[in-house]
C-alpha cells in the first residue's frame, strides 16, 4: 500500500506542476498577445489609415495642380494685360464715365498711379480734381463709379466750396481698383 500511496503523491505533485506550468504558459501567451501582437496590429491599422489619408490628399493636390495649370494656360492665352493697359483701363473707364455724365469740362486734371502693397496686391489709382461743379452732377458721377461692374472704390474724397463761387464745388477724388 505504501507503494500506491507514494505513487499517488508523485502523480499529484506532477499534476500540480503541470497545471502550474500550463497556467504560466497561458499567461505568457496572453501577455505576448496583449503587449506584443495587438499593439503591432493596431499600429499597422493606423499606418494604413494614414496611408489612405495621404493618398486622398495627394489626389486632391494633383487635382488642384491640374486646375492651376489649366487656369494658367487660360490666362496665358488671353491678350497680354500688362500694368499699363490695366492702368489705362481704369483711367479710361473713369474718363468715359465722366464723359457720359457730362462733367468732363469740370476736370482740372486726372492722374493715374500704381501702388504695390507689401502683400503683393497691386492697387491702380486715378486722382481727379473737379472744379466749378455742382453737387447734383457730381453725385451722379460718384454713384455711377460706386455702382459700376468693376470694383472701384473711393479712397479719398475732399469737397470744398470756394468763397468766390459759393454755388460751385472743388472736389479732389482718389479712385482705386485692385488687381
Amino acid at each position: 500500500m505504501d507503494i500506491l500511496h507514494r505513487l499517488s503523491q508523485i502523480t499529484q505533485g506532477s499534476s500540480r506542476r503541470t497545471v502550474l506550468i500550463g497556467t504560466a504558459a497561458v499567461l505568457i501567451l496572453v501577455s505576448i498577445v496583449v503587449w506584443g501582437v495587438l499593439p503591432v496590429y493596431e499600429y499597422r491599422q493606423e499606418l494604413r489609415q494614414r496611408q489612405e489619408q495621404t493618398r486622398q490628399q495627394l489626389a486632391q493636390v494633383s487635382r488642384l495642380a491640374a486646375e492651376y495649370r489649366q487656369a494658367k494656360r487660360a490666362a496665358a492665352s488671353r491678350p497680354d494685360d500688362d500694368a499699363k493697359s490695366t492702368q489705362s483701363s481704369l483711367f479710361s473707364f473713369v474718363e468715359n464715365q465722366a464723359d457720359r455724365d457730362d462733367i468732363k469740362r469740370h476736370i482740372a486734371y486726372m492722374r493715374p498711379n500704381t501702388v504695390e502693397s507689401p502683400t503683393g496686391a497691386v492697387e491702380k489709382q486715378v486722382q481727379i480734381r473737379l472744379e466749378d461743379i455742382r453737387l447734383a452732377p457730381f453725385l451722379a458721377f460718384l454713384k455711377h463709379i460706386e455702382y459700376a461692374e468693376t470694383d472701384i472704390s473711393v479712397t479719398r474724397l475732399t469737397i470744398r466750396s470756394p468763397r468766390d463761387n459759393p454755388g460751385q464745388l472743388r472736389v479732389d477724388l482718389l479712385l482705386a481698383a485692385y488687381e
